[in-house]
């Protein structure tokens, strides 16, 4: 038993202690655009995609109706439905309450160990039900606790405009650097990345952040689809 307790954060914490500085940084933004601590720790525990808040900060602070953000964080958020899709193989035997549980609570970074645990669980090294909950579980109320703590912080520290402006693009950043090395990612971006210039120029409106984000999950699809294909093959 304690060998598992010690497997389960071996792998929780370099998550937990990752979403700290973001979490903060997200918290702050979001506070900083005129949401309240507790609207925060709200989206943070309904929504909770790190990236899907940092989107919802900037649309916030270009003034973007909640029609437009609820629209792009809900599309940038439908990777989650893939999750869940490829988790539910190995789900065929738990208890539905737990197999939900795990697909509401799970994000990008939950699922890459818990997909990797579960396809290589044996006799010797198990990874049950269990162990993916209390992965994700413990991913998801640090990240509520980080950006609540971000919000709190906010509300007695006024970020100027063009240091948030830069911490968002600094973030976006910093999630894009790492997969350049991906082909498919490294085409998805420079594909997006022209179309919302090109959409920008003939329609000047901030629809076009809702229209680039669907085409960039369609493309991702695509791809992800095709590399599906050929493995089967």
């Amino acid at each position: 038993m304690q060998d598992v307790s010690v497997s389960r954060w071996k792998f929780s914490m370099p998550i937990v202690i990752g979403y700290l500085p973001v979490g903060l940084a997200c918290g702050l933004l979001l506070s900083d655009v005129g949401l309240a601590w507790w609207q925060v720790v709200l989206m943070s525990t309904l929504v909770f995609g790190g990236s899907s808040q940092f989107l919802a900060a900037a649309l916030l602070a270009q003034d973007a109706n909640l029609f437009e953000v609820f629209i792009s964080v809900l599309l940038l958020s439908s990777r989650q439905g893939l999750y869940s899709v490829s988790l539910a193989p190995y789900l065929k035997t738990v208890p539905r309450f737990k197999a939900a549980w795990l697909n509401y609570m799970t994000a990008d970074e939950s699922y890459a160990v818990n997909i990797v645990n579960l396809r290589d669980s044996d006799e010797a090294h198990p990874w049950m039900i269990n162990d993916a909950l209390f992965v994700a579980t413990s991913t998801w109320l640090s990240w509520a606790i980080f950006t609540a703590m971000g919000a709190l912080f906010g509300t007695f520290i006024e970020i100027p405009g063009v240091i948030s402006n830069f911490v968002m693009v600094a973030m976006f950043i910093g999630i894009l650097v790492p997969n350049i090395g991906n082909r498919m990612m490294l085409s998805s971006m420079l594909g997006t990345g022209l179309i919302s210039i090109v959409l920008m120029m003939i329609f000047q409106s901030s629809y076009v952040i809702i229209m680039v984000t669907a085409i960039a999950l369609a493309i991702v699809f695509y791809f992800l689809k095709r590399q599906e294909n050929h493995r089967v093959v």
